[in-house]
């Protein structure tokens, strides 16, 4: 047996949308600006220095001491935290050898 309910009042969104004044449209036009233009091709593109001429007999290659620090982190058996004592000691090592 079906079993039907009938309300007394129309559901309020119900009643909204039949009125014609819902059926316009009350959003404002607004201006969109353009899009900016695209920037102008460049005709050379600067190339960062190679490792080989930032290190020099007094300095220290960043490569050479990130590559030291992480051996000796993954030969303490890769422990959990920052690492920062195997990055100095790594760099007090390439010190002393300069």
């Amino acid at each position: 047996m079906k079993r039907t309910v009938e309300l007394s009042k129309p559901h309020y969104k119900t009643e909204a949308a039949n009125r014609p004044e819902a059926m316009k449209s009350t959003a404002t036009k607004t201006k969109v600006a353009a899009p900016p233009a695209a920037p102008a091709p460049v005709d050379v593109i600067e190339e960062t220095p190679a490792a080989e001429s930032c290190c020099t007999a007094t300095s220290i290659c960043p490569d050479e001491l990130r590559v030291r620090a992480f051996l000796k982190w993954e030969a303490a058996g890769k422990p959990e935290g920052d690492g920062v004592p195997f990055w100095l000691a790594a760099e007090q090592e390439l010190q002393g050898q300069t």
